[in-house]
Formats: structure tokens, sequence, C-alpha cells
């Protein structure tokens, strides 16, 4: 045993010990083991005069011990509390603290009280004391406040004083100001909620919990996860979720990523101010979503108008109804550029539109269109003489994208959608004219940069294709042709996208003409050599 007059220092052993030091130092039931815990995560059993650690047992990652370990002496087991309201009790057998007893108690523990031949004190910051077993026979009792508002603890003690007849607790709470005592009779079951209990059958009743608690079998994480989206805060339920995602995939993966989804969803259905966006987009990030798994999802983002969750949709789930991507698009088109900027949206489909402007031959554009269609060989004079009117703004306007880069990667990803024409023509015709006439006039705008070059395709690392691009042109017009036509702000777009119309069927007859020529020169060249 370590002599009084040694000097030992048992701080220095906890090296991982947050900014605040120690949170305590308490007797064990060996003279000179003593329970030293950090202000942190870990307990650590320490014997003086090996000078070594005895055992360690630390909380897990997220949470912290905020009540400095006791030992229990009657039982010969430890007790602390973490975040606040959770009492773990354990022993030396003991390794991993999740997996021993745990009672959730209904108000915040200041302190818990353990001194030789009585049961441990619960002290709560609001002043009201319980005994160990009391408490433990109903965790969630109500616990009723003491002290005053103004009045905090800052220092507490007990002892056992004993009698001919009887054996009393004596304990002190200072509250910065004043001392205030209270004193229990051990042998009485008022006061403070304690009775006695002898040390062996206290000893069976943890013995037992033990035992429960050890049959128990294990929740598996998936379940954890399912129990946590329910009741936790948006917060929480995202740092669970990472952390599930970031385990080792199991055979109910995509069954458990499904029903997460499933079970936020009617939880946002129930509480209209619930919205965990952030999970969301991580679980729809794991590729093994679809619309048919979970319809509820679009809506709600819809409901929402959360656009970066929509796009982000649209680029996963390969099953999305017409009727949906419809209205996605009504949704995009409308939206305005002050939300818009506010929005984090993917923007790898758009290409830099600062030289949108380019040069003379740009600025030509759509009186001399290239792939070899020259409009003075067009018999339209009506909308020759209509172009050749147009101002330095208009061809401005003609030249430069009509919408801002954060709705144009939205745009995109309705481009990129699958469809089938039978389904999405009907729902086409329900969107607004000027938005339609937006969306036509930013399809003409990359009509003109596809183009700019030989390969008629658009930079960027996944912008979409001419054939794209033509094909909604056609589909806008015949859902809504006889609505834009009525629109004279839509006029100068229609003659232009009627001259886009004529360049692609010259450049066909073009390419059917090379074709013939290439034939007839094969066959002649086959003859000869016969």
């Amino acid at each position: 045993m370590a002599a009084l007059e040694e000097e030992f220092t048992l701080s220095s052993i906890v090296l991982s010990a947050g900014p605040e030091g120690l949170l305590g130092v308490e007797q064990s039931d060996e003279t000179d083991q003593f329970l030293v815990t950090d202000s942190g995560r870990t307990v650590i059993l320490y014997k003086v005069s090996d000078h070594k650690p005895l055992g360690s047992w630390s909380v897990k990652q997220g949470q912290i011990i905020t009540c400095p370990a006791v030992c229990n002496f009657q039982t010969r087991e430890y007790i602390v509390v973490h975040d606040n309201k959770v009492l773990r009790i354990w022993n030396n057998e003991d390794v991993n603290l999740d997996k021993v007893f745990k009672a959730t108690l209904s108000a915040e523990v200041y302190r818990i009280l353990s001194v030789q031949g009585t049961e441990p004190l619960v002290l709560f910051k609001e002043g009201a004391v319980r005994g160990l077993e009391a408490l433990l026979a109903d965790p969630q009792q109500k616990i009723e406040t003491v002290i005053s508002d103004e009045e905090v603890i800052k220092f507490s003690w007990a002892k056992i004083s004993k009698s001919k007849h009887s054996r009393n607790c004596a304990f002190c709470i200072f509250l910065g100001t004043h001392v205030m005592p209270r004193f229990v009779n051990w042998e009485t079951p008022q006061g403070c909620g304690l009775g006695f209990q002898n040390s062996e059958q206290s000893r069976r009743i943890l013995r037992r919990r033990k035992i429960e608690v050890s049959l128990q079998p294990e929740v598996p994480p998936s379940k954890q996860l399912l129990s946590t989206i329910m009741e936790d805060s948006e917060k929480h339920i995202e740092v669970e979720v990472r952390k599930f995602l970031a385990l080792k995939q199991t055979p109910d993966f995509h069954t458990v990523i499904g029903d997460t989804v499933t079970g936020l969803l009617e939880r946002c259905k129930a509480e209209p101010s619930f919205y965990p966006r952030n999970c969301l987009m991580q679980l729809i990030q794991t590729h093994v979503l679809s619309y048919s798994l979970c319809p509820d999802l679009m809506e709600i983002a819809l409901i929402k108008k959360d656009v970066q969750l929509l796009q982000l949709c649209l680029q996963q789930f390969p099953d999305i109804p017409e009727s949906v991507t419809c209205a996605c698009l009504k949704t995009f088109l409308s939206i305005g550029d002050d939300s818009l900027q506010e929005t984090d949206v993917s923007m790898e489909s758009v290409f830099d539109y600062s030289n949108s402007v380019h040069d003379e031959k740009m600025e030509e554009q759509t009186e001399i269109l290239q792939n070899g269609f020259n409009p003075e060989e067009d018999k339209c004079s009506n909308c020759d003489q209509e172009l050749n009117k147009k101002s330095q703004d208009e061809t401005k306007e003609s030249t430069s994208c009509p919408v801002v880069p954060k709705r144009a990667a939205l745009l995109n990803a309705i481009l990129h959608s699958a469809y089938s024409e039978t389904f999405l023509l009907p729902h086409l015709k329900d969107i607004p004219a000027q938005h339609i006439t937006l969306f036509l006039k930013y399809l003409y705008f990359l009509y003109l940069k596809c183009s700019e070059n030989a390969t008629m395709t658009l930079p960027g690392i996944h912008p979409p294709t001419l054939n794209q691009i033509m094909d909604w042109i056609c589909l806008l017009l015949d859902a809504n042709f006889t609505v834009v036509v009525m629109m004279p702000e839509a006029k100068r777009l229609l003659i232009n996208l009627y001259k886009l119309v004529k360049s692609q069927i010259s450049v066909y007859s073009e390419l059917t003409r090379l074709q013939v020529s290439f034939r007839e020169g094969y066959q002649t060249i086959k003859s000869r050599k016969e």
C-alpha cells in the first residue's frame, strides 16, 4: 500500500483527458484502488501500489461522461452517468460499456454520492436525491425541484453516522452562497425515497439484472437506425445514417435503406416541420433506391421545392413517371433566380456561359447557319425579312443563355431523363406558355452552341446531346404550338426554330445526296474490277 508520505500523480496516466482535465477521482472497493474519470469518455481503474491501471472503460463516440464514476461498496460494482441522464452499472468483468446495464433517467444528474456501508445516493441538478435502488425500480419517476432557478450546486458530500438504534445518512449541498444540509433516516422509507436493503439482497438484485442484460440479444445497427429515425432530432439522425453507411454492407443493405427512407418520409408526413434533407441526400447517393421504391420522396421534395434533391432523383432514378418529370420541369422553370442562388445544385452538365457571345461569326448565327445551309436559299421571304430587321440587342439575346447557370443545370437533368413520348405529351400541355417559351429559348441556345463545332457537341462533363435537344424542341412544339404561336414575344423564337428545322432538312438532303454519289461510285468501281 502506498504510504502517506509517498507522492504519486494519478492524472498523468489519463493521456486522453480533455481540455478541462479530470472529472473526478473516487475510492474503489479496495484501499489502494481508485476510479479516475476524465472529462471526455473514459474511466480508468488504477492501483496505486503497483503504479499501473487495472482496467479501462469508454462510452461510445459522440457520448460524454458527465458525472464521475463511483463504486457501489455493497455490490462492488461501478456506476457512471453519461450525457447527463444515462446511468451505467458494470464490474471488472465487463469490457464494453455499451453492453452493460443502462437506465435512462427523467432528470439530469449532478453527482452520485457513495460511501462505505450504504447504497449510493443520486443527487440531481435540481437538488432532489434518490437512493440508487429506489431510482432503478422506476428510472422515469418524476424528480422534484428542490432548489430555486437562481441556485446552482457547486459541491456536495455525504457521510454515515451510526447510533445504537439507527443509522443516518447525512449530506450537504453547497450552492455557492450557502450550504443546504439534508439528513436521511436510513431505517425508514421516508426522506428522499431511501430504504434499507442489506448487502446480500442488493447483490442478488444486481446479479439478476446483469443476467437479464447479458441474455438480451445485441440490437443490429439496422434496427438501431430504424428506431432512431422515428424519434430523434434531424441532426442526430444524420449522424446515425452516416455511421450506418460507413459500416460494411450486409445482405439486407438494400432493404434497410428502403425501410429507412420510408420511415423518414412517414415522419415527414406526420410532422410537417420535420424534413431531414441531408439524410435523404445521403441515402439517394447509395444508388440502391428507385422511384417505385419510395414514390413519396419526390412528392415531398416537390412540395418543399427542393430542387437540389429533385435534380439528384432525376439523375439517379431510372423509373420516374412522365407526370413527375413534368412536375419537376414546372418547378425548375417557375422558381425565382434569387431562390436558385441560395441552392446548391450539381453544375457538372453546364459549361462556362461567360463567353456565350463570341465573335462576328456567332453574332451572324441566326442569319447564316452552319452545316451547309444558307438562309438566302430559303424560299420563306417573309421569314428572311423578319430576321433582317433584328437589332443588335436581339442578336445578343439569341446568342447568350436565356437562363442562369443553376437553372440550366436543372433543365439539363430534365433533358437527360427517360420518357415515353405518348405519356409525356399530355403533361407538357399543362405547363404555362411563358415557361414553355423560356425552355424553347434555352434549347435553341444549346443548338446554336452545338453548331459552333464540327462534332455538334457541347462542352462539359455530362452535357445534353444534340438528339436530346432536338427531341425536346419537337415535343414542346407538338404539345404547345397553338398556344405559343399566339404569343407576340415568341414570334422571333418560332422564326428562328423554323430556320433551324430548314437547316436540318438541308443537311439531311446533302447527306442523302452524298450517300447516293458514294453508292454509284462504289458500284462503278466494282463493275470495272469484274
